[in-house]
């Protein structure tokens, strides 16, 4: 988990490159390094934001501990800006096979959501 300290704000959009990547960590308390296949350096975490931004989907394959895997889709606002991303963790056995089933649907599920995160929604 990345805690923002007093002195810097969270960006409204993920860092782009790895010098942004270590910009925004430079000021963070990393807790806990997560599973075994997490990001240990900006760089990697660079990589990783490529390929899911590459992919429209963030495969995280034991990222967040041993047999777990996370896919998720940005909720983006009409500006394109994230402001939200749809998920589904599950046991890494069970969704490897489905993974462009899963893409689909939660790329359906972003954009039924994105209406509801636009500045003006009124059902806040």
């Amino acid at each position: 988990m990345v805690r923002p300290t007093a002195s810097r704000p969270k960006p409204a959009e993920p860092p782009s490159t790895a010098e942004e990547v270590s910009a925004l960590l430079d000021d963070y308390e990393l807790i806990g390094v997560g599973g075994p296949n997490a990001a240990r350096s900006a760089a990697e975490l660079s990589a990783a934001n490529d390929r899911g931004r590459l992919r429209g989907i963030v495969a995280a394959h034991g990222e967040f501990e041993h047999g777990v895997t996370e896919y998720a889709v940005p909720v983006r606002d009409a500006g394109g800006h994230i402001r939200a991303a749809v998920s589904v963790v599950g046991r890494q056995q069970d969704l490897l096979s489905r993974e462009r089933t899963l893409r689909t649907a939660l790329t359906m599920a972003a954009a039924a959501l994105a209406p509801s995160i636009e500045d003006d929604a009124t059902n806040r």
